[in-house]
């Protein structure tokens, strides 16, 4: 897809992080009575293989992964809301494929929170629901 890039975060690219992901992730955590921890992200940020998405020169979102087994875990794929719908998300499930093939993984894993728009998104690139969770649905792809 033309126009977007992804490339490994730089840790000064947290705090945008940070942000995208409590704008998008918030309404949420404040429906499930969840609270907001800032510093969660912080926290998991070293443990993590993070990517900074780009559409052309501007970064739109992030992109965190982790090992699960036989699987690349999706910890966190956040696009700016002004960015949404434009294709960056499909851009980036497609590079996880492409890394997890290349690692000889056999499976893509995320959560998604019940009612998000994203699962549309995660069900038209061939992921399926594998598990409910309190306010959470557990999706797999198999490759």
């Amino acid at each position: 897809m033309p126009g977007f890039s992804i490339v490994p975060a730089a840790t000064d690219e947290l705090h945008f992080a940070k942000r995208v992901s409590r704008e998008n992730m918030e309404k949420y955590y404040t429906v499930l009575g969840w609270h907001w921890d800032a510093g969660a992200i912080e926290a998991s940020w070293p443990a993590t293989e993070n990517y900074s998405i780009f559409a052309r020169d501007v970064p739109i979102g992030v992109l965190r992964l982790r090992p699960d087994a036989d699987a690349i875990y999706i910890s966190d794929l956040q696009i700016a809301s002004g960015n949404q719908g434009r294709g960056a998300g499909g851009f980036a499930l497609a590079f996880v494929e492409r890394l997890a093939r290349e690692r000889g993984l056999r499976h893509i894993r995320l959560r998604a929170f019940t009612g998000s728009a994203a699962i549309r998104l995660y069900q038209r690139a061939g992921f399926g629901k594998i598990a409910d969770e309190a306010g959470k649905q557990l999706f797999e792809r198999t490759l």
